[in-house]
């Protein structure tokens, strides 16, 4: 028998990998049923989270499959990245929009929503403390981007609360086929 062990949350298996007669192999999972397949699904939709069920050795298609499609990080899968284990790739003076998972000190619950994170981002702003004598700073971290009728869109820091968080963030699915 071997166990199957996933992550994800939706319907949507995040990660996953197949323990064989107790030995952890890293790559695509291959011996796993059509039926185990169905009860990763149904456990992710109904209970999202860890979890590990077991298996008999048929081989079917590998869990890559249906796995989601590749994110805008290029060959990065659509998945959660906990902020312990890292920050998005962001080349220095640029940003990029994410989507982000932020818990909230008020009510303690975790709100989805898309964000920027800046990597040294120059920004302008007359009264910041860390401004120039032109009014110029570079700006790191998440921002959210405010917008007005009257000005220019402004970055605004996404967390201004204090014990707000940033728990986890994901790259942004592509357009889809045909999607302009």
């Amino acid at each position: 028998m071997n166990r199957i062990a996933c992550t994800g949350i939706g319907g949507r298996i995040m990660s996953g990998r197949v323990n064989k007669a107790g030995d952890a192999f890293v790559g695509s999972p291959k011996d796993v049923t059509s039926d185990v397949l169905k009860a990763v699904i149904d456990k992710l939709e109904h209970h999202g989270g860890n979890f590990e069920v077991t298996c008999n050795g048929e081989a079917v298609a590998t869990l890559n499959l249906i796995k989601g499609p590749v994110a805008q990080g290029g060959d990065k899968k659509c998945s959660w990245v906990s902020v312990k284990n890292g920050l998005p790739d962001v080349k220095e003076g640029e940003d990029r929009e994410l989507m982000v998972c932020v818990r909230r000190a008020r009510n303690g619950k975790s709100y989805v929503f898309a964000a920027r994170y800046l990597n040294q981002y120059p920004l302008h702003s007359e009264g910041h403390p860390d401004a120039d004598e032109d009014g110029m700073f570079l700006a790191s971290g998440w921002h959210d981007v405010k917008e007005s009728a009257d000005y220019d869109g402004w970055y605004s820091p996404l967390i201004d609360v204090e014990g707000d968080e940033v728990t986890y963030w994901a790259y942004l699915l592509p357009l889809p086929e045909g999607g302009e």
